[in-house]
């Protein structure tokens, strides 16, 4: 899917990828009693704490560094290097990183990395692999008086919605 023509934004590139994780106005920004809104998060780590997160499934000797990334159209990393002493390490699959480098699982892999002289931080967005509808969104959508036309529509544009009569 290429999202062409549907109204959906290209976020694979990280300079439209950074300006769509500034804006703050979208159906999912809502808070609900006792669920953490999860349209913007972030998690800090020391070099040591994400040497030690990446070392539970690769063995290497110093960790250096993160490398090249790789969005799909989501914004979502589906790719990144990590860099070592003993050579590159490539974390592949959205869910995978999210795995390796959660504490104890990332919400997305929808993040920017931004990184100090020891410390790293990673601003993400988003909750889940960001195929499909948002359910956050849609109940933002139905708060504010969408019909389940309208919902199903944002999110699966030219989507035809008929009754279907019984065989």
């Amino acid at each position: 899917m290429d999202g062409e023509g549907n109204g959906m934004m290209d976020l694979s590139d990280e300079e439209k990828f950074e300006e769509f994780l500034e804006e703050k106005g979208a159906f999912c920004n809502i808070e609900f009693p006792g669920i953490q809104n999860l349209y913007r998060w972030e998690v800090s780590y020391r070099r040591d704490e994400l040497e030690g997160l990446i070392g539970r499934f690769f063995e290497f000797g110093k960790f250096l560094g993160i490398g090249k990334l790789k969005r799909g159209f989501s914004g979502r990393i589906y790719s990144m290097e990590i860099l070592t002493d003993k050579g590159s390490i490539w974390l592949n699959g959205e869910y995978f990183i999210r795995l390796v480098l959660g504490k104890p699982f990332l919400p997305s892999s929808a993040f920017k990395i931004v990184e100090s002289r020891d410390n790293f931080v990673l601003r993400g967005m988003g909750w889940g692999h960001g195929v499909g509808m948002c359910q956050m969104g849609a109940i933002g959508m139905a708060l504010k008086g969408y019909n389940y036309r309208e919902i199903i529509g944002h999110y699966y544009p030219n989507t035809e919605i008929k009754k279907m009569k019984p065989r």
